[in-house]
């Protein structure tokens, strides 16, 4: 163990020589123990993996109290024990000054300081903090309310303790997520706080609740002051949705229901505090509940962390702190919470200290080896969490290799490992496996879609105001739904029909009697040609094409082989006599003389077959740059939802590709083939026509069965042609082989 004496330099010198000392007590002889006698020098010693820092309010070079708040940035992972002296007013002053810091390791008096948490115990258990404000309930009475509440059947913190009956988590409605730790001081209520602001910020309904009965403080946090909290639903027979939403403040993005704001201890059930959970569950999206230290010695929290969808277990890294995350996960399996819905959350990384799985690992192992799902990190948060937290509201999102400080890189292919850990970007999204590297990182499962949406979020896409241009062509007989932007030179033709919030940018063309859903977007050059259907939310890059004809010809040899008026194909059945497929048909050019039919060619030809079908793209359909889309000659050709078509790919005439497939640049469908859902065509892939696909990765000339991944070209099954890859480049040694053992 690394252990800083920060003091005046007597003081340092004598606590140094003291604790070298072996004693009955205690022995720290194995530790390496190391001196700063003045506050100006303590940033000297922020690159070093301090275990524990001692630090003396005396100590020269700052203002004691204005030092608190610097500390744990020179040293986010290390067990900090403050060494007050005598308690005097200004020692009662640093110690709130230091609480609100989150430092609760005090020692008290003359070294090595008052009973029972002396200098020695100090330096190697942590210690809870104090009630804040909560002084002037005697020890005697909070026993007595103790009692009181296990006469009432409130205490479940036994083991053999039965559960509330009719209590059962609810299972619909908004999320519920507990936010918990097994001691105070390691930011669980900051990272509630966060997490509850950072959901609100995206838009999404939250609600946050104090159920830390004993020491609310996030009132304090959020400055929320003159307001009634959760204390007014105690002893309530049937508490009303009514009566728990009088009781919300509004802060910022997210809504609040304080703890007790009268400095009382109110009495509840867990089967009252799931009730007031389920009534916010329909209203809000998320319910995040902050939950006080060793929750499994609340009895009333039992039934709400059964009901939890998610556990954020906030731990810290310092060492000390091993041992006793290791008997945390137990706990929390004592209350009902399953291993699956267990997320821990590393609070004020330090990228100096190369531990997190270290971290993970001693969490782990307080579960049995037949456990099937273990907890994972769900987040790490870092010591510089401001400058990240700054650069992410300006967007600042890059590569790995290009990112600097201050801005956010992901990791999705373990390729760029070695990237990662050269990157000087601040913080990396990656999945919760990956390994250690200097940045901080952010574990999720899909660190792809993370990055993604963090774009969505951060990127400010240009937006366009409803109206219509005035250099925009619109028919009389077209609809156009509300707030629709129509940019210049749009073309509209008769009896389109257009749906709410589209936006089509200059020269987008739509052809008559189309039908587009809503919230459209077609860039410059977009097409929709006539009679097409497209469903909500479908976007068309620059230049892509819906509808267009598809490549559809009929040989002949020679006009004879052409239908005509006078051609006879049948005979009629009144009659016998043989008649004709057009006879009674009144020719184009006889209603209109300036209409006439194009002659056939005499020598051999191609003639065009009319395209009389359409095409269909369903909901959430993207189609990229000067991609198209063929029609059918008859009936049609159909997208199904959420397929993305990248730029210069054909889809045939006739042709459907499934839902949410991608078809990746320069793939070609020949007409009529049929491609099934979550199917990865990848670049320059042919399929011939008429063929069905259920899956496939490379050039198709052949159908493809379900659930199988070809490669190569012409496509054999991905095993063998990886096989065959490898040995490719042997195949002149073998032929010398086998031609030389054929001359044997």
């Amino acid at each position: 163990m690394f252990c800083l004496i920060a003091a005046a330099g007597g003081i340092a010198g004598q606590i140094r020589n003291n604790l070298q000392r072996k004693n009955r007590e205690w022995d720290f002889s194995a530790w390496t123990l190391e001196v700063c006698v003045d506050a100006s020098k303590l940033a000297d010693w922020s690159d070093k993996s301090i275990d524990v820092l001692l630090l003396s309010r005396t100590l020269p070079g700052a203002d004691p109290i204005k030092l608190l708040s610097q500390v744990r940035g020179f040293f986010p992972a290390a067990h900090v024990v403050l060494l007050v002296g005598p308690v005097t007013e200004s020692c009662k002053a640093y110690l709130r000054a230091s609480g609100r810091e989150g430092l609760y390791n005090s020692v008290t008096g003359e070294l090595p300081g008052d009973r029972p948490y002396n200098l020695m115990v100090a330096m190697t258990r942590p210690r809870q903090p104090d009630l804040d404000g909560y002084a002037e309930l005697a020890v005697e009475d909070a026993d007595n309310i103790r009692e009181d509440y296990v006469e009432a059947g409130g205490d479940r913190g036994g083991a053999e303790s039965e559960r509330a009956p009719g209590v059962a988590p609810a299972n619909n409605g908004g999320i519920l997520v507990v936010s918990t730790a097994n001691k105070g001081g390691v930011g669980k209520t900051t990272a509630s706080i966060a997490v509850a602001k950072a959901l609100g910020s995206a838009g999404i309904k939250v609600c946050l609740i104090d159920l830390d009965l004993g020491g609310p403080n996030i009132a304090s946090f959020l400055d929320i002051k003159d307001a009634p909290g959760i204390e007014r639903l105690s002893g309530l027979s049937d508490i009303s949705p009514a009566q728990v939403e009088q009781l919300l403040v509004p802060v910022d993005s997210l809504a609040v229901l304080p703890g007790p704001m009268n400095k009382t201890l109110p009495f509840f059930r867990g089967a009252d505090l799931v009730a007031i959970l389920n009534h916010l569950r329909l209203t809000f999206q998320v319910i995040i509940c902050d939950t006080p230290p060793e929750p499994w010695t609340k009895g009333w929290l039992y039934d709400v962390f059964e009901a939890a969808d998610l556990a954020l277990a906030v731990v810290d890294q310092s060492k000390l702190s091993e041992d006793e995350t290791k008997k945390y996960a137990p706990t929390l399996l004592s209350m009902g919470v399953r291993p699956e819905r267990i997320r821990i959350v590393v609070n004020r990384y330090s990228r100096k200290l190369h531990n997190l799985r270290v971290v993970e690992a001693a969490f782990c192992s307080g579960f049995k080896k037949g456990c099937k799902t273990l907890p994972r990190l769900g987040a790490v948060i870092p010591d510089d969490w401001d400058a990240a937290v700054k650069s992410a509201y300006r967007g600042e999102i890059a590569g790995l290799e290009d990112a600097g400080p201050g801005q956010l890189a992901f990791v999705a292919n373990p390729k760029y490992t070695p990237l990662a850990r050269t990157t000087h970007a601040t913080a990396v999204l990656v999945e919760p496996s990956f390994g250690q590297i200097a940045a901080a990182t952010l574990r999720i499962a899909n660190p792809y879609l993370a990055f993604a949406r963090a774009l969505e979020l951060l990127y400010q896409a240009p937006t366009y105001a409803p109206g219509v241009h005035p250099t925009a062509v619109i028919a009389p007989t077209a609809q156009i739904g509300a707030h629709a932007h129509i940019g210049p030179y749009v073309v509209i033709g008769d009896h389109a029909v257009i749906g709410d919030h589209a936006t089509l940018l200059p020269h987008a063309v739509v052809y008559p009697r189309a039908e587009i859903g809503s919230h459209f977007f077609a860039h410059a050059h977009a097409v929709v040609r006539e009679r097409c259907r497209l469903g909500d939310h479908v976007t068309l890059q620059n230049g892509a094409i819906v509808g267009a004809d598809g490549f559809g010809f009929a040989h002949y040899d020679s006009p004879a082989d052409a239908l005509t008026k006078d051609t006879v194909i049948l005979s009629d059945a009144r009659t016998g006599s043989p008649a004709s497929l057009l006879a009674g048909v009144e020719s184009a050019e006889s209603k209109d003389p300036c209409i006439s039919p194009l002659p056939l060619p005499d020598a051999p030809a191609w003639h065009k077959i009319p395209q009389t079908g359409i095409t269909v793209l369903d909901d959430h359909v993207e189609i990229q740059a000067n991609s198209t889309v063929d029609r059918a000659s008859i009936g049609e050709t159909r997208i199904h939802t959420g397929a993305k078509i990248d730029n210069l790919v054909m889809v045939g005439h006739g042709s459907s590709v499934g839902a949410n497939t991608l078809l990746c640049s320069q793939v070609g469908l020949s007409g009529s083939t049929h491609v099934g859902k979550n199917v990865i065509l990848a670049g320059q892939v042919g399929v011939a026509g008429h063929l069905t696909i259920a899956t496939a990765q490379t050039g198709i000339p052949s159908d493809v069965a379900a659930g199988a991944t070809v490669s190569g070209y012409p496509a054999i099954d991905n095993r063998n042609w990886l096989r065959s890859v490898a040995l490719f480049h042997r195949l002149p040694e073998i032929i010398r082989e086998l031609r030389q053992k054929t001359k044997e």
